[in-house]
């Protein structure tokens, strides 16, 4: 029986070496034989999909799944915008209580607008400030060509905010409300009507996007106030240095608007108080615009008398910050026909056309602009009601890119 034994697990070990050598055999066989692995067939436009919001490389584009056609397929990119910048702050659009309600973003805090295409019974609305107005008329047109090119259908009001100030706004927002668009998207610019506006758009319960002025219950999407100022005090502070004006009496002058906001006013606040961390000596000093003045010729009132009460400031050197291009040229103005040009300098913001060819003609007094590129901000404002439609996690408050325009970088 013993030596029975033996055997059997003798046996059994022959068995166990002959089984491991067999499975490494195998193993070996497998792996100089495993298949190819087969490419994963190309997404096509139209194709039902269940991942809302994936975005996919198809051939020379890309493709992003969407349900704005009442299912969820793949839908072609059209243009692909990544914004400057959020302020961390991320929503959801919640259609039973008409409101954005908190949610998580993604790690890397980024947003990337996607146009694509969506049907036609998508209206998208704009309440402008106003036309007839460089920078007014680039976010307009673009905003209109953007809607054209997503198929979907065009809602416009003109606010006419400068004529009628709050009562054209909310009459402007009536209008837009009695089309029950699919979403809004609003411009307008006197902060204290901005929640009467909101109560017009909730009434129809529609996601709006609020360009440049934030309000509680949108999602708003314009340039960092605060790196524009920085900007522009940066820029205005090396041009006194290349002209070696730095270092007598300097003083920067905000040229600010208290009716539209404390936001919108960091960006001649954020200006003066980086040129004085620049030019230490230098002063700041402000003259402000009310609501009637949003023009040109209300900026040259104020920049005249500015002059005129302050002849001391004025015999020096001056660099003047603005919140608007028009401020600029309205302070241009005033400089000009007081005979101070020479030692008075001033900067825009917003990129407009009158600006850029004012600079690129070698004006005297306004030297410089920050260009936001309001032509390009459809692109952008465009897929933010998009998303808010679909439910998608979108940023409360999102920036463009913005560049300094002079005269050395214009062609």
């Amino acid at each position: 029986m013993k030596r029975s034994g033996n055997t059997i697990r003798n046996t059994a070990a022959r068995l166990t070496i002959a089984s491991g050598t067999a499975l490494a055999v195998g193993a070996t066989l497998f792996l100089g034989s495993a298949p190819t692995a087969l490419a994963k067939p190309v997404p096509k436009q139209g194709a039902v999909f269940t991942v809302l919001g994936q975005v996919v490389r198809a051939g020379t584009g890309s493709l992003i799944c969407g349900k704005l056609t009442g299912k969820q397929v793949w839908q072609r990119v059209l243009v692909a915008t990544t914004v400057g910048s959020v302020n961390g702050q991320w929503v959801k659009w919640n259609p039973i209580t008409c409101t954005f309600d908190g949610a998580t973003g993604p790690k890397n805090q980024r947003y990337t607008a996607y146009m694509r295409t969506v049907p036609s019974s998508i209206s998208l609305a704009l309440g402008t400030q106003g036309e007839g107005i460089a920078i007014q008329d680039a976010l307009n047109n673009g905003f209109k060509q953007s809607v054209q090119q997503v198929g979907a259908s065009l809602v416009f009001a003109n606010y006419r905010q400068s004529e009628f100030g709050a009562a054209g706004i909310l009459e402007g927002a009536r209008n837009i409300a009695l089309q029950r668009p699919s979403a809004v998207s609003s411009w307008a610019g006197i902060q204290t009507v901005l929640p009467a506006m909101m109560n017009v758009y909730r009434g129809v319960c529609t996601p709006v996007v609020q360009i440049t002025f934030p309000i509680e219950g949108t999602v708003s999407y314009g340039a960092d106030n605060a790196t524009v100022g920085r900007m522009q005090g940066q820029f205005l502070a090396e041009y006194l240095k290349e002209k070696k004006l730095n270092t007598g009496p300097v003083t920067a002058v905000g040229i600010r608007a208290p009716s539209i906001g404390v936001d919108v006013n960091k960006r001649p606040d954020v200006c003066t108080e980086t040129i004085k961390k620049l030019i230490p000596q230098a002063k700041i000093s402000n003259a402000e615009v009310d609501a009637s003045q949003l023009s040109v010729a209300g900026a040259q009132i104020k920049m005249t008398d500015w002059l005129t009460a302050n002849p001391a400031a004025a015999a020096g050197t001056v660099v003047v910050c603005t919140i608007a291009d028009i401020y600029a040229i309205g302070a241009g103005n005033a400089v000009k026909a007081s005979g101070r040009v020479g030692n008075v300098f001033a900067s825009g913001t917003a990129g407009s056309a009158d600006a850029v060819a004012l600079i690129r003609a070698g004006d005297p007094v306004v030297v410089g602009t920050v260009d936001f590129r309001f032509q390009d901000w459809g692109k952008v404002i465009i897929p933010l009601m998009l998303d808010a439609l679909e439910g998608k996690i979108v940023p409360r408050l999102s920036a463009p890119n913005v560049s300094m325009i002079t005269a050395r970088n214009l062609p």
